[in-house]
């Protein structure tokens, strides 16, 4: 069966923010963030970098429905 994949690109419509900035408070410093986890000497030292895309939306104003915000993260593991 021959895979016939096609890249969709969507256009952005004039006045949607492309960009989604955050205060400087929301980042951590990882030099004082206490973790129960044990540092993991050597992570990210390997393997080759490469280009993720996201969605990124600014929400403005919503009531009376849930919201959800999803963290991904991909791993060969």
């Amino acid at each position: 069966m021959a895979s016939n994949k096609q890249r969709h690109v969507l256009a952005i419509p004039e006045g949607i923010n492309k960009r989604c900035d955050l205060p400087p408070e929301a980042y951590l410093n990882p030099d004082k963030v206490n973790t129960p986890f044990a540092a993991r000497r050597g992570y990210n030292t390997s393997g080759q970098n490469i280009n993720v895309c996201a969605n990124q939306f600014r929400i403005q104003n919503v009531t009376g429905r849930d919201v959800y915000q999803y963290d991904v993260c991909i791993s060969e593991r």
